[in-house]
Formats: C-alpha cells, structure tokens, sequence
C-alpha cells in the first residue's frame, strides 16, 4: 500500500478481513503509550482502506469508556451492531431508529437484536455446531 504510493485501488480484488477484539479495553491496557497510538492509527488506516474491520465485543459499559477516544468516534457504525441480552432500550451507543416489540420482553438466551443502519431485528442465533 505505502509502496504503490497510498493507492486502496491494490486492495479492490482482495477479500475482507474481519478481526475480532474481545474486550477493548484489555487490550489496551496492554499496550504502551506509543501502541495505543499505533493502534488508534490502524483503526483509522482500516476505515479509509475499506478492506479490513474490526468487531469489538464487550459490555456496553467498557463500550462507553472508550465512545470518546477519536479513532472511535471516526471509524465506528452507531448504526449497526448486535446486542445480546437485555436492556436494549436502556442503552444509547448502538442508534435503533425503529423499536420493535420483543426490545419489551426478557431476552432468552439464544436470541439476539441484529441491528442495521437503526433498524433491529430479533434473532436466533448458534453458539455452538456439532458436526457429525
């Protein structure tokens, strides 16, 4: 990318990548002042090159903790996310534009919210696949 001069057209028929980061904030406590600042830049490089995203879980708690920092400010959808649990209605970091009936209700386990550009939808989901 630095070699063909900051050209993102290298990367058009690449696949994406996707990194999952479970739990922020521990990983950031692990890193010294300069990687924090590295780290801050990759996130922001990821959102211009369009190929790699981040997926960040955690509690909304630890979300609202790091809502401020700048790289998370630029480079995160408010729109889109996936809430498991409850307390959806309670929260105001994922923007839901269009409430739906089961928000009210006890979420059971194996279900979660998909939320897409403000809209949710209630969904069942695998946490496991056996194989035979």
């Amino acid at each position: 990318y630095i070699a063909e001069n900051y050209n993102k057209d290298i990367f058009k028929d690449k696949s994406p990548i996707y990194c999952i980061i479970i739990g922020i904030e521990n990983l950031k406590n692990r890193l010294n002042l300069d990687n924090k600042n590295k780290l801050s830049e990759m996130f922001n490089n990821a959102k211009e090159l369009e190929i790699v995203n981040y997926i960040i879980v955690d509690s909304i708690d630890k979300i609202k903790k790091i809502e401020l920092d700048s790289w998370y400010k630029n480079c995160v959808n408010n729109n889109s996310g996936i809430w498991i649990g409850n307390g959806i209605n309670d929260q105001f970091s994922i923007k839901i534009n269009q409430k739906i009936e089961e928000m009210k209700k006890e979420v059971p386990v194996g279900f979660c919210f998909v939320i897409y550009k403000g809209k949710a939808k209630y969904v069942k989901y695998v946490s496991s696949l056996e194989l035979k």
